[in-house]
């Protein structure tokens, strides 16, 4: 009785424990076993990483995330992807901060207008900060703490507060 009751959790947990192995490898982020768990048992199968239950993703599709980049992993996280958003690799994002690709006309409220966001390889986003639609962050950009980013920095190396 106890043995078939192992056997079928085992048989149960082990494809999770395959691709996690090979996920776990392939990053350094070091994502734990139950945050990878809640990512496959999650409704959403088009997200290919992983993100905390309380942050928001919306039009998953249209995000790019780079390698061992943090896009909502940690809580209270709103990710906004309806104009388009590309995150390098070894991007860091945060708690509670913000990315916008969108926006509504002010004469017309049911027209949405959509700009990209691009965030190049290793920026940091500090925590409380928001980006607005058509940003362009280059290379190893840091975002200070509680900032507000409304303009292009597409040449990086710099720290924006």
């Amino acid at each position: 009785m106890i043995k078939n009751l192992i056997k079928s959790i085992l048989f149960f947990l082990l494809p999770p424990l395959k691709r996690y192995r090979k996920f776990h490898n392939a990053q350094t982020s070091k994502v734990t076993f139950s945050q990878w768990i809640h990512f496959w048992l999650s409704k959403d199968k088009s997200l290919y990483w992983p993100v905390n239950k309380n942050s928001e993703l919306t039009h998953p599709k249209n995000i790019f995330v780079g390698i061992n980049s943090k896009v909502g992993i940690r809580p209270g996280n709103y990710i906004q992807g309806n104009g388009g958003l590309f995150v390098g690799n070894y991007v860091t994002i945060t708690p509670n901060c913000g990315v916008i690709t969108g926006n509504h006309n002010p004469l017309n409220h049911n027209e949405h207008i959509n700009k990209e966001v691009r965030i190049e390889d290793y920026c940091w986003i500090g925590m409380n900060s928001m980006i607005l639609p058509g940003v362009h962050l280059g290379p190893r950009t840091v975002v200070a703490a509680g900032s507000v980013v409304t303009k292009s920095f597409p040449d990086g190396f710099c720290i924006i507060g």
